[in-house]
């Protein structure tokens, strides 16, 4: 059959594209979308109609971009199992429609399309300034954007090529003393510290990036950082920097402050050549900020107070959790910055990307683990670290310059080296395997890198004695009731022991908590019931049906009603009652990821319900329910949701069928969640080998910079 039978025209194209869409194949806004191109542009070609579908749907999957060559490569790749027969159906159509078109017949059709302005390089520009796609990337890596996207991919890309030219060297007798003050040697992470190397690269340009796993002191070597920073100010007889904090949610910005607050507690100046230490904390910034509020958000706007024309008011803007910024967020800020302005990013480059478009910190940390680090950069970090950085993280001069500016914590001070958590977490992120293909830390792996082999290590490291890790089986198949309908298989008696156990304290003091208290002791029994909530957290990986973080917080109210832990009776508020916000809410001075307890108060002599969330001042904010808008019952939340956030007990429940939100950034991401504890509640374990093996793979021009 020819490629030319195969190829459909533009109504049937619509037609089939109709269908695809009712099987779940695309979205219906792609669909639209199409069907709006088609009517204002008759003349479009199948190639042109289908690069706007499948932009158009890549963008709804995260992706800033349409990698055309993945495209073309993924069509010749198998479906999932565990898709209905139609879905099964419309793919097999769609990969018969692109199996027809080399990439050179996209090319050529694109560059010559009225939709799309080609950038392509050592090719002629089609500028085509109005034209709502851009062909951008690279011959041999081409790539397809909305053309807003693109401009936002730009624009980062330029301020951080500006901010990584090199600042003027600074004295090492001015900046050694400092640093190690801060990093006394007998303190020092030997063989070589990593949160020392971190300071001395950050000082080199106006851009740097501090990345590591959770525990391994990004929020300690930033704060240092700033000292340092404030330090050869006054050293210098410079007015005080002023530093901005930021964080991507509400909940995010909350820790950070409580971070904050206790490195700075615990930092240590008394070694520092400085006439007055003491005044150095005093520079230091305590109050951190979404990153809505810190760019002026405008209510139902794309926009902010703060952009080019009207910059922060910064010498330094630090974001924590910056693997949670999409790439439109990322350009507002870049856009509001001062342009002498410094900025930094922390965040763990192997956690969740963002829940809209771009995957902007992994991009970025592409040389994280490598090091990459050249000549002249190793020879500056002995000289001011004094000590060899080790010759693995060594590569040529001609190594990327974002490299020289990147820096990854690798000690890892909240779990024990080797111990179960830390050990589970490098297991999946390294998918089944490590570097040198047989070990995690020391410790053996059966067959390393086969995911089989992955889930049988798993098992023995929950089998250890005493060990924080557990697995619980649970079946989640459909149970018939012997009509047309189904219900959802019961928990199992050990998910509920798991349940009961996980929630009985914190309902516990709430039952006990005294309306008719003052004001002073009732916050400080609200606080402690926050403290007691946060013990505790149920993740799931999707929002959607009985296994889903709806269906799942339904079950669990009903479970808790049952053994008298709570009483809703029908009611949508009731004492114990935990919520999670789901977006900034500016009235009420809550954020996105902000959680909150419904207790009762006492009014007026009346028992009223008021809804607890902390200040981030180490207050308690009461809030009356009927003012909250936003908020869903958070007995269990997505795995999204909980970036940002730490548990002493997390408990993450992977479904029973694969699908592409399964990933083992997902996983890891839950799995880091935890302080002390995790358990892992699964179906089955073809589900849990192929999340360990399926990577977040999101296109994107930022991995060329």
């Amino acid at each position: 059959m020819s490629a030319q039978s195969l190829t459909p025209t533009l109504p049937t194209l619509l037609q089939q594209a109709e269908d695809w869409c009712q099987a779940g194949l695309i979205r219906s806004l792609d669909w639209m979308l199409a069907q709006f191109f088609s009517r204002q542009l008759p003349e479009l070609t199948e190639l042109e109609l289908l690069a706007v579908l499948l932009c158009s749907e890549a963008h709804g999957r995260g992706h800033v971009c349409l990698d055309i060559g993945a495209v073309l490569l993924q069509s010749k790749v198998k479906a999932p199992a565990g898709r209905s027969e139609l879905w099964q159906q419309a793919d097999a159509e769609l990969k018969q429609y692109l199996s027809a078109h080399s990439g050179q017949d996209w090319l050529q059709a694109l560059q010559g399309s009225a939709l799309v302005a080609s950038q392509l390089p050592g090719q002629q520009a089609h500028t085509r300034a109005n034209a709502p796609f851009v062909l951008a990337g690279s011959a041999q890596k081409p790539l397809l954007y909305m053309r807003r996207y693109w401009q936002y991919e730009q624009l980062i890309a330029a301020e951080i090529t500006r901010r990584l030219q090199p600042e003027a060297p600074l004295a090492v007798d001015r900046v050694a003393p400092l640093l190690q003050g801060l990093f006394p040697a007998h303190k020092r992470a030997a063989p070589f510290d990593w949160q020392m190397a971190a300071c001395a690269l950050a000082l080199r340009s106006r851009f740097a990036i501090i990345t590591g796993g959770p525990g391994t002191g990004k929020t300690t070597t930033v704060l240092k950082l700033l000292a340092l920073l404030q330090g050869l100010q006054l050293t210098g007889q410079q007015k005080p920097l002023q530093i901005l904090l930021a964080a991507p949610t509400g909940k995010a910005a909350a820790r950070l402050n409580e971070s904050i607050a206790q490195s700075l507690q615990q930092l240590d100046v008394s070694a520092l050549p400085l006439p007055d230490p003491g005044q150095l904390k005093a520079w230091l910034p305590t109050r951190v900020q979404t990153l809505h509020r810190l760019l002026g958000a405008r209510p139902d706007s794309r926009h902010f107070k703060h952009q080019r024309q009207n910059p922060l008011a910064a010498d330094v803007v630090v974001v924590d959790e910056a693997s949670m910024v999409d790439v439109e967020l990322m350009a507002a800020l870049v856009q509001a910055l001062p342009a002498d302005c410094r900025l930094y990013l922390l965040g763990d480059k192997d956690q969740l990307a963002s829940v809209e478009a771009g995957s902007v910190l992994g991009d970025l940390c592409r040389f994280a683990e490598a090091g990459s680090y050249r000549p002249g950069t190793v020879a500056y970090l002995q000289q001011l670290c004094a000590a060899a950085i080790p010759e693995r993280y060594v590569a040529a001069e001609d190594a990327p310059a974002l490299a020289q500016v990147t820096a990854m914590l690798r000690h890892s001070y909240r779990f024990t080296e080797g111990g179960a958590i830390h050990r589970l977490a490098t297991l999946v992120n390294r998918g089944g395997t490590t570097d040198d293909g047989a070990r995690v830390d020391g410790n053996e792996l059966e067959g390393a890198g086969d995911a089989c082999s992955a889930v049988t290590t798993i098992k023995a490291i929950a089998a250890e004695p005493n060990s924080p890790v557990q697995l619980l089986q649970q079946s989640m198949s459909a149970v018939s009731t012997g009509t047309s309908a189904s219900t959802a298989m019961p928990f199992s008696d050990a998910l509920k022991a798991l349940l009961l156990t996980g929630y009985r304290p914190y309902l516990t003091a709430v039952a006990a908590f005294a309306p008719e208290a003052e004001t002073a002791q009732r916050n400080q029994t609200a606080l402690q019931i926050l403290a007691l909530q946060r013990n505790f957290q149920l993740l799931g990986a999707v929002r959607e049906g009985d296994w889903g973080v709806q269906g799942l917080n339904a079950r669990i109210e009903r479970l808790l009603a049952r053994h008298g832990l709570i009483r809703p009776e029908g009611l949508a508020w009731y004492p114990g009652r935990p919520v999670l916000m789901t977006r900034n809410d500016y009235q009420v001075q809550l954020m996105n990821g902000d959680i909150g307890v419904c207790l009762p108060v006492q009014e007026q002599g009346e028992t009223v319900l008021r809804v607890a969330f902390l200040d981030g001042e180490g207050g308690i904010r009461w809030v009356l329910p009927s003012r909250l808008h936003s908020a869903e019952t958070v007995f269990a939340m997505t795995v999204h949701k909980s970036q940002g956030s730490e548990f002493q007990h997390t408990a993450l429940l992977l479904p029973a069928s694969s699908s592409p939100v399964l990933t083992r950034e997902l996983l890891y991401t839950g799995i880091t969640r935890a302080k002390t504890t995790f358990s892992l509640i699964y179906d089955n374990e073809a589900v849990l080998a192929s999340t360990i093996t399926q990577r977040v793979q999101r296109a994107s021009g930022i991995a060329l910079l």
